[in-house]
């Protein structure tokens, strides 16, 4: 939580979608932190899909809202 209200230029959120556990697939759930409007209005990915480094894809700020 501090992390992400105190970043002063950049902020980079990951999230594991899913995984197993004891043979089981679990989905993990969005921290309740990105909820907060001071991590909301933060949130500036407009334009980008795909990180050029990684592959990963970005979210757009209502992207990002839809999937909380």
């Amino acid at each position: 939580y501090v992390a992400t209200t105190r970043a002063k230029r950049r902020l980079f959120l990951s999230l594991h979608h899913e995984g197993y556990r004891g043979g089981i697939t679990t989905y993990n759930r969005l921290s309740r932190f990105l909820q907060e409007p001071s991590v909301l209005n933060r949130l500036d990915l407009e334009g980008l899909e795909v990180d050029s480094f990684s592959g990963d894809t970005l979210y757009t700020k209502d992207e990002l809202l839809e999937r909380l």
